[in-house]
Parts: C-alpha cells; sequence; structure tokens
C-alpha cells in the first residue's frame, strides 16, 4: 500500500541517464516533490548501465522503505536475464563474482511485490489485469518468492499476465467484437489481450479509479497514454527503447 502523492515510472531497462533527467524534471525520490515513488518493474536488460540502475534503486529502497516502491516487471526474471542481456551485464561488471552476485540478485527479483495500490484507489501492475477475473483481496494472498516455472503453472496464469499482458487499443480495429473481451496475445500462449470493458468491469469490481501500466513501448509516443475510457495509464521512462523513437515518461 502506497500512500499518495505519488509518482510511477515505467520501465527502465538499465537507461539511467533517462531516469535522472526524469528526476532532474520530476523531483528526486523520498523529497517533497515525490514523496512516494512507485518503480514499475522491468530496471534491467538492453540498456548500457543495468547493474548501475539496479544498484541505485536497491540503495534507495533501503535508505527508503516506507516511500520507495519495487514492482516486478517481466524481465525481473532469471530466464529473461539470461537471454537479454542482465546476466552478461554483471560479469562484466564484476568478473568471478558476478555469476553469484546474479544469483543473489535474481533471488531477490522472486519476492518482488507483483503490485502496489496507491490510497485504494490506483493499481500499479507492469503488465496489465488479464481476464480481469481477481481481486486486490486475492492479490493479497498470494505467496512469495515466486520462480519462473512457478508463474508457468496453469494456476497462476493470472500472475503471469500481471506481467505480460497488454491492453486493447481503443481504436485497434473497426470491428467491435476485437476491442472487447480477453484476446490472444502474440506474447506467447500464456498471455492474453484485454478490452476496455474489462478494465471498466475490473476498476468497478475492486472498487479502483484507474489502473497504471508499463510493460509497452510505443512507436513514436510521448512515453505515456491514457485508455479504456480514462480508466487505464500506460507509462514508458526508457527514451528511444529498441529504435522505437519514443519519448519517456
Amino acid at each position: 500500500d502506497v500512500k499518495a502523492p505519488c509518482k510511477v515510472f515505467g520501465d527502465l531497462h538499465g537507461q539511467l541517464r533517462d531516469l535522472l533527467l526524469l528526476w532532474g524534471h520530476f523531483g528526486f525520490p523520498a523529497t517533497p516533490e515525490a514523496p512516494s515513488v512507485v518503480f514499475n518493474g522491468d530496471f534491467v536488460d538492453r540498456g548500457s548501465h543495468q547493474v548501475e540502475l539496479l544498484c541505485v534503486l536497491f540503495a534507495l529502497k533501503v535508505m527508503h522503505p516506507h516511500s520507495i516502491f519495487l514492482n516486478r516487471g517481466n524481465h525481473e526474471d532469471a530466464t529473461m536475464n539470461k537471454k537479454y542481456g542482465f546476466a552478461k551485464a554483471c560479469l562484466e561488471a564484476f568478473g568471478g563474482a558476478g555469476a553469484e552476485l546474479f544469483e543473489l540478485i535474481t533471488t531477490t527479483f522472486t519476492t518482488l511485490p507483483l503490485a502496489s495500490l496507491i490510497d485504494e484507489k490506483i493499481l500499479v501492475v507492469h503488465g496489465g489485469i488479464g481476464d480481469g477475473k481477481w481481486t486486490i483481496a486475492d492479490l493479497r494472498k498470494v505467496q512469495r518468492p515466486l520462480k519462473h516455472s512457478d508463474l508457468q503453472m496453469d494456476s497462476n496464469q493470472w500472475l503471469w499476465n500481471l506481467l505480460w499482458s497488454d491492453p486493447i487499443e481503443d481504436d485497434e480495429s473497426s470491428g467491435s467484437s476485437s476491442v472487447f473481451g480477453v484476446h490472444s496475445s502474440p506474447r506467447g500462449k500464456l498471455a492474453v489481450k484485454f478490452g476496455w470493458n474489462v478494465t471498466q468491469a475490473f476498476c468497478a469490481c475492486n472498487g479502483l479509479d484507474l489502473v497504471i501500466r508499463s510493460h509497452q513501448a510505443k512507436r513514436g509516443g510521448l512515453g505515456f497514454d491514457v485508455m479504456h475510457n480514462q480508466s487505464l495509464l500506460r507509462v514508458f521512462s526508457a527514451r528511444d527503447y529498441e529504435g522505437h523513437n519514443n519519448d519517456c515518461a
């Protein structure tokens, strides 16, 4: 549970310079300008300063445990880190000790929370709400740590989708059936895409005003989007991610 006022940062992917630019503009964490801060996952992989950025975030959490909140993203996962660069970054930064450090860090990733709740009204989750057929009370009961294999269990598909699902764009297709409900996702057999009616029903059921998610860089985008009749907000905080020419927010 997080108290407002609160600032939320999206995917960072080791782009430390972008994070410092955002702090310079919006205020440094745990100061009057940003008394509470949620970092909404995907801290590492692909970027040039993955290790340094993660050290900064972990240090902030140690210094300000009640003001700094680190949500888990789909890249806070050893399987992803071995494929997309963080494991290699640890070896390059720490030499012989890098492998052990990587194991310790990825063990820590399995203990990170899957969401944050701001003033009981705003849910912050990395990917999305999946099929929306779960409640905040269900989420509070989830036991951690959660390894990659745990998340891939059939009974935990809803947890997998907290990290991997995506909203359907309001104008994705002229066919009304494709923007309603739950549909398969190109991200894999367990992931889904959810329509605006799913988001609004989920918010109504859980007494929420807004869901904030990250996970997607829009090509040429501003770093944020308001979607699903103003019940969903996307925020992404790594500029020009994978050549998408996107801004950050």
